[in-house]
């Protein structure tokens, strides 16, 4: 239906007004199928659609992204708790532990050796 509103035709100039909306009208809806025409080639086919999934298929999915991030996670904590400033940590705590065991020992053997010595 045309944009515009005209009254009944009574002369030939208003046939030909007349025609030329309807020559306009009609031309707008050749421009619009053809644009109609070339969208629906750009639409994608049921097999399309089918190809895409197959192609997909292997990819991993949101709970799947967030299931192996929780497993770095928990991956990355044992690293850190095991990884070498850990180990260096924990040697130095047994270094540390060792050290005050010796010297509590290397003072027990000076006392005996000093009460020894008093004792002669």
């Amino acid at each position: 239906m045309s944009d515009h509103e005209l009254p009944p035709a009574t002369s030939m100039g208003e046939i030909d007004v007349h025609m030329r909306y309807m020559r306009n009208d009609i031309r707008r809806l050749v421009e619009g199928l053809a644009q109609m025409a070339v969208r629906a080639e750009q639409m994608a086919t049921k097999s399309d659609i089918a190809e895409l999934s197959r192609k997909f298929e292997g990819y991993a999915t949101h709970d799947d992204v967030r299931a192996l991030r929780t497993d770095v996670e928990l991956l990355r904590s044992q690293v850190e708790t095991g990884s070498v400033p850990g180990q260096v940590k924990k040697w130095a705590e047994w270094a540390q532990r060792l050290s005050a065991i010796a010297a509590f020992l290397a003072v027990g053997a000076v006392a005996v050796a000093h009460l020894v010595d008093k004792l002669k």
